[in-house]
């Protein structure tokens, strides 16, 4: 066995354990699917709610949204010393009513739906919305 030989065996575990010797510079990495793929970003409208009801859900909805980014912008600039913050949360840590208005305001609404037709009979008086298939 020749010195080029030997010289080839003591390099060739380098070679292999570089990112670059294993994969060729034209096959790219397969991206990943964006995170967010499937989520729900807006509160899903159920169709037995008329136009006008679904435009006062929709303004009532981004409504609630504002308030709650309020809330949160708030928090974060006078934290739990403010006397809004003390009359509802006392002395607590700020993390848990920022963590609930963000909820609010940003979490997916994938499973949640509004409905305009009280399929469980909750709603209104005993018999307003009877659905005679339950």
């Amino acid at each position: 066995m020749g010195l080029k030989h030997l010289a080839l065996l003591a390099v060739a575990p380098l070679c292999l354990a570089s990112p670059l010797s294993l994969v060729p510079r034209h096959a790219a990495a397969a991206p990943l699917p964006p995170w967010d793929a499937g989520g729900v970003p807006e509160f899903p409208i159920h169709a037995s709610c008329n136009n006008s009801e679904v435009i006062q859900l929709q303004k009532h909805l981004k409504d609630m949204k504002m308030v709650a980014n309020h809330a949160i912008d708030r928090i974060l600039r006078y934290g739990n010393g403010s006397e809004l913050f003390v009359k509802w949360f006392g002395a607590s840590p700020t993390a848990q009513p920022i963590g609930w208005y963000e909820r609010i305001a940003r979490a997916d609404r994938a499973g949640f739906q509004f409905r305009c037709d009280d399929p469980d009979g909750f709603c209104g008086p005993p018999g307003m919305y009877s659905n005679p298939q339950l």
